[in-house]
């Protein structure tokens, strides 16, 4: 037995094959020996490497013990990670065991140590699963500060022979980033060589920060009123907070508003054992997981809407996209979660262990434990994408562009293009893990973690997005510990770090200034958060504040005894937060509207865009990078069954028509040139709305392509061949074209909202301005569909009206409509289709919707944005635009934030297209 050196507490670990009696008894005793050989023999070179104790043996069980309860849990890993490999070389003979470890002060004998420590150990070992290291919460709190793993909370169940209940935890390797679990002080790790770089860097940057001459936070407001609310006569909107760090670019900014005078408590629900999880808002209500599942509460009252149960529970954060909640479970699994009624859409099973998932280029991106990552179907959860990243070491994918994904191992930032999957680069920052990371405009801001007994080596990065290259001399604190990167906006970022306070530092492109620093607000690991001028910053273990985010001025703290851990969640009035040391997670609003949120009454019967019945279901989603589509100015169904699409850059040049199978999501055919000649396309706008123009596909196969800024119309082969101009000299900015019956080709044009029609050979037939028939209308069609009867249904801009109009003269024939906002009325209108069955789809501009409407013009369906968002165009909200063009099977195809989309479309009464 290998002599043990004295100690005031030891580590005691417990070790055991799992499924070696079935083994036995399905192959034989002489495969069972071997393997029971190999195991010992693995064991046996594992303690003797670590130097530590073999203390007794007996079947498949050893008992072992180490000099301190941190070495315990590296032996245990170290354990694992071998196990692991044995098994991968030799899948016949696996090695799969359980480990256990519980740390105290026994009594020796001439066995070895012996007291309750030691049955402690064993019992915590006989919980374990397969391939899983099971820790005390003793163990936890001896090693939290030292060691750079995680804590994953198993419940605390009753031990055989052990009176009180017992807090579990599963350890796994560090996450890649710390904000969203139980801190430790000072993460250091053992491995040393990047960090012994990083101390000299960060001395650079410690003597450039110390020669900046920073703003004083201005003193604390004394004695102001909290009434910030009480004017309102209705609670702020409660808006979507869909991914964690607020936004998909992680900027820690949120919709607000929050709290400006010191808040009180407007309610708070209990969570399940150690919660430590970032919360997301979507459709008015808060996501949150701890060791039991997902839960939901109403945002405004905390009233409960659903549960889900996971495997083992829901760490990190989760993902929101088209009111499907995104979230991996602790046991490997990523599920999506309808986020109004919390049934599964579907799972899929990843070696993943609960890393966050992000959203971007159409595909829900995940990363793994074992050095993948993978882009899924956020619809089907169909695998689309994968990356081979460094074997063995966890990966998340942090941010996804459309053409890139940024992905973290350890202390390594990869830039992966999408199409081909190609490393553009990689920034090696010598630590072991990272904070971060943050992407504004060019700049992707990350910051290096010190590893455990290195010293010094925190420090902040600012990376050049398109080469990787660090832009700043490294910012770092005196201590030389943890900053992390918080909000950023309008060049400011504010900073948190381990024991030095917060910072605002102003990019300025090759190095950084000090704006203001606040050396009072320690220990704060989180980033903060930002919501209008307020910058809200939570202290480990300790109270929520707020400061001026212009000039760091103190503006509130709460008080005592009511800490938190996790960063919060600013929208509607309120700050969400989770209290991850008591498992609660808090809604936090000035009196005001405490008050007012407590006195609501029950909505209203009357219509509103939220009792609307949704009739879309996204079912699949071809990104950006796979279409080869820039941004689409107008899209066409052919007779062939493709879908054609009209498109350029954002700043119109590179115009093209592309063709694209709409059961794969690939482009075909893609042709077009720049220019006002003969066959060239300006698709130029004076609005900011992007490309302009329209296209209409034959049934002869014949591609009619209107272009805004040369006012005409080209016909098109489907190879791309010029085969006629139309209307030259004769349109406007031409903006919407559609194809009659019998070939006639109609337009409508920007600003004047004049129509015009063309015989099939290209003669110019009647244009309208002004109806004499109905002058108040002042026929501001802006789009219009043709109906299967040949008659022309345009949608005014502006008045609330449908139009029905006679094909032979332009003439107003009928109509129908009233102005509004609610569902059913029509605001500022745009561009209608109509399915097989006649229904009309109508793209509306104010308020940013979707409605749909039957071959009468009675109301059946609709989607509209949330309240206070007004970016479709852009591609921000949850409006798609253009309206659905169908397919014969009935689909219908449209875009989306992240590309084309796929849609099943059911109106109520079960009617399909």
């Amino acid at each position: 037995m290998t002599p043990l050196q004295p100690s005031s507490t030891r580590g005691f670990l417990f070790a055991d094959l799992r499924g070696y009696t079935r083994f036995v008894e399905t192959h034989g005793d002489d495969a069972a020996a071997a393997l029971l050989k190999s195991y010992r023999a693995l064991m046996r070179e594992v303690i003797a490497r670590l130097g530590a104790a073999e203390i007794k043996t007996e079947g498949d069980s050893f008992y072992i013990v180490f000099p301190s309860a941190s070495s315990a849990i590296e032996g245990g890993l170290a354990i694992l990670r071998a196990a692991a490999d044995a098994t991968a070389g030799n899948p016949g003979q696996p090695i799969h065991m359980g480990v256990g470890v519980h740390a105290g002060e026994t009594t020796d004998s001439g066995e070895g140590p012996v007291g309750l420590a030691v049955n402690i150990a064993a019992r915590v070992c006989a919980q374990a699963r397969p391939g899983e290291l099971l820790v005390t919460d003793t163990v936890r709190s001896l090693t939290r500060t030292r060691m750079s793993v995680r804590f994953i909370p198993r419940g605390s169940p009753r031990l055989k022979g052990i009176a009180e209940p017992i807090a579990l935890f599963a350890v796994a390797p560090e996450s890649i980033e710390p904000v969203t679990r139980p801190p430790a002080r000072i993460r250091r790790a053992r491995m040393a060589i990047g960090a012994l770089l990083l101390v000299g860097i960060g001395a650079v940057a410690i003597l450039l920060a110390a020669s900046r001459s920073p703003t004083k936070p201005s003193a604390a407001i004394g004695g102001a009123p909290c009434a910030s609310f009480a004017a309102r006569a209705t609670p702020p909107t409660i808006a979507d907070v869909p991914a964690y760090r607020g936004d998909l670019n992680r900027t820690s900014v949120y919709p607000g508003p929050g709290p400006e005078c010191e808040p009180t408590v407007v309610w708070q629900r209990q969570l399940g054992a150690v919660a430590n999880f970032v919360p997301i808002v979507v459709s008015g209500q808060v996501i949150v997981g701890d060791q039991k599942g997902l839960h939901a509460y109403d945002a405004r009252t905390g009233r409960p809407r659903w549960d889900f149960a996971g495997s083992g529970g829901f760490l990190e954060s989760a993902l929101a996209y088209q009111d499907v909640v995104f979230a991996a479970d602790l046991g490997g699994t990523l599920h999506a979660v309808d986020a109004r009624s919390g049934s599964e859409r579907w799972k899929y099973p990843l070696p993943n262990n609960g890393i966050r998932a992000t959203l971007g280029a159409g595909f829900v991106w995940v990363g793994s434990s074992d050095g993948h990552a993978y882009g899924l179907d956020p619809s089907t959860g169909v695998r689309r994408w994968e990356w081979d990243g460094p074997t063995g070491r966890a990966v998340t994918l942090d941010i996804v562009t459309d053409e890139a994904a940024y992905a973290v191992s350890g202390g390594i930032v990869y830039a992966i293009r999408l199409v081909d999957k190609a490393e553009l680069w990689h920034h090696d920052t010598g630590a072991q893990a990272l904070t971060g990371l943050v992407m504004d405009g060019d700049t992707i801001y990350v910051a290096a973690r010190p590893p455990e007994g290195a010293g010094p080596g925190g420090a902040l990065f600012a990376l050049d997005r398109k080469t990787g290259k660090n832009r700043w001399r490294p910012f770092a604190i005196a201590s030389g510990k943890q900053v992390t990167p918080g909000p950023i906006r309008g060049g400011i970022l504010y900073v948190t770090t381990d024991g030095d306070g917060v910072y605002a530092l102003r990019d300025k492109g090759s190095e950084y200034q000090i704006v203001w620093h606040d050396p009072k607000i320690a220990f704060s690991w989180r980033p903060a958060s930002l919501a209008g001028n307020t910058l809200y910053v939570q202290q480990n273990e300790s109270v929520l504040l707020a400061l001026r985010a212009d000039n760091g001025q103190l503006l509130w703290k709460t008080r005592d005894p009511l800490h938190g851990n996790e960063a919060p969640v600013v929208t509607g009035g309120l700050a969400f937060q989770v209290d991850d040391e008591s498992n609660i997670l808090r809604a936090w609003g000035e009196p005001a509207l405490a008050a007012m949120l407590g006195s609501q009454p029950s909505p209203s019967a009357s219509p509103t865009a939220s009792s609307a019945p949704n009739p879309f279901a996204v079912t699949a989603t071809f990104p950006w990078f796979e279409t080869g589509i820039q941004v689409p100015a107008a899209m066409d169904v052919g007779p062939d069954g493709m879908l054609y699409v009209l498109h350029a850059k954002a700043d119109y040049t590179d115009p093209k028509v592309t063709i694209v199978d709409p059961r794969t999501g690939r482009a075909v055919a893609s042709w077009g040139q720049y220019g006002n000649g003969r066959g060239q396309f300006d698709l130029a706008a004076s609005d900011g709305n992007g490309p302009g123009g329209c296209i209409a596909v034959a049934p002869s196969g014949l591609i009619y392509v209107g272009e805004r800024a040369n006012k005409r119309v080209e016909v098109f082969r489907r190879d791309g061949t010029l085969v006629r101009q139309v209307g030259v000299g004769q349109l406007g900015l031409v903006l919407f074209c559609r194809l009659g019956p019998d070939g006639s080709l109609y337009t409508s044009e920007d600003e004047t909202s004049r129509m015009t029609k063309f015989s099939p050979s290209g003669k110019l037939v009647w244009q309208r301005l002004v109806d004499a028939g109905h002058p108040s209308l002042a026929f501001q069609v802006h789009g219009f569909a043709i109906r299967p009867d040949g008659r022309i249904v345009g949608f005014t801009d502006g008045t609330g009206h449908a139009l029905i109009v006679d094909p032979t003269n332009g003439r107003v024939v009928d109509r129908w409509g009233e102005q509004g906002s609610a569902p059913g009325q029509l605001g500022g209108s745009g561009e209608p289709t109509l399915d097989a069955a006649g229904n009309i789809f109508v793209f509306q501009y104010v308020p940013e919707a979707i409605q749909v409407f039957d071959p009468k013009g009675r109301f059946l369906a609709a989607l509209f944005e949330d309240p206070g968002i007004s970016l479709t165009l852009q591609f921000k909200g949850k409006v798609f635009w253009p309206p659905p063009v169908f397919t014969k099977d009935g689909f219908g195809y449209s875009f989306g934030p992240d590309g084309l989309i796929r849609i099943k479309v059911t109106l109520p009464g079960g009617s399909r297209p």
